[in-house]
């Protein structure tokens, strides 16, 4: 009976490491993809947060990822203080679904659906957002395809971002995609 609970505890150990890593947020990702930039009218979102101005770019997973990890910093440069100032950066990051892959033939592009946010209902900012694939949920998966970060300041200054994505293959950036 000790060997048969043994053997039990030591088939589940990688199980409930991985549960407690992701419930903590620890994870070893062999890359770091970055993309920097100012904000500008042709990153300006659609789909609003909060009614306020919101920017959004886009990534591509090509190969199948168990989890990644995003941190958005901005700041703009104050000309009477002459220093850069941090601001708080809200963000949302959707998986894009391919609409004609639906019975309705009629319907062209995508919609997006919400994979995870970096804030609570609260307004209250959590630093940077762990989001792991669903296996049970086909629109939860982190499969190849388009994914895209809609984030705010709430001001109306364009800004400095970094988007900082954290996985284990290369993730490509893209200011827009095309929607036909």
């Amino acid at each position: 009976m000790i060997q048969y609970l043994f053997k039990i505890a030591v088939i589940s150990l990688p199980l409930i490491l991985h549960l407690y890593c992701a419930s903590i947020n620890i994870f070893d990702y062999n890359n770091k993809n970055t993309a920097t930039g100012i904000t500008s009218n042709s990153m300006i979102s659609k789909a609003e947060i909060d009614r306020d101005r919101t920017y959004e770019i886009y990534f591509y997973i090509d190969i199948e990822e168990e989890c990644i990890k995003i941190d958005i910093s901005s700041q703009f440069f104050d000309r009477i203080y002459k220093k850069n100032i941090f601001l708080k950066t809200y963000f949302i990051v959707e998986r894009a679904i391919d609409s004609s892959k639906f019975k309705n033939k009629g319907v062209k592009g995508y919609f997006f659906s919400e994979l995870g946010r970096n804030f609570n209902n609260d307004w209250k900012i959590k630093k940077g957002l762990v989001i792991c694939s669903s296996q049970d949920n086909p629109l939860q998966k982190l499969n190849k395809g388009i994914y895209r970060i809609r984030f705010t300041v709430f001001k109306k200054t364009n800004f400095n971002y970094t988007i900082d994505i954290f996985s284990n293959n290369k993730i490509d950036f893209k200011k827009q995609i095309s929607t036909n």
